[in-house]
């Protein structure tokens, strides 16, 4: 999975959430932010957290808060999601 993007891609797959998900907050060691899953910055911030509560559906990987609230993601999605941290969570896709 190459080329992918904040705007184009991991931005839609979190755009059912942002609602829900604006009156949460997560501590890091930079402080306590809460949680914006429509602004790059934000995402790329809290991105490990963010990464851990969406695989927290799974019974290998549990965590106390897992994301999205009632029902797990698409297992694509959350492959996509890491791989777009892999690739160093570039804010658009690179133009080829």
């Amino acid at each position: 999975m190459a080329g992918i993007g904040f705007n184009e891609d991991i931005a839609p797959i979190f755009a059912p959430y942002v609602g829900c998900m604006s009156n949460i907050t997560i501590s890091t060691d930079q402080g306590v932010f809460e949680v914006d899953l429509d602004d790059y910055e934000r995402v790329k911030l809290l991105h490990a957290a963010i990464l851990t509560a969406i695989r927290g559906w799974d019974p290998a990987t549990p965590t106390a808060h897992r994301m999205p609230p009632r029902a797990p993601l698409p297992a694509e999605q959350i492959k996509m999601f890491a791989q777009w941290i892999d690739d160093g969570m570039p804010e658009t896709r690179a133009v080829a």
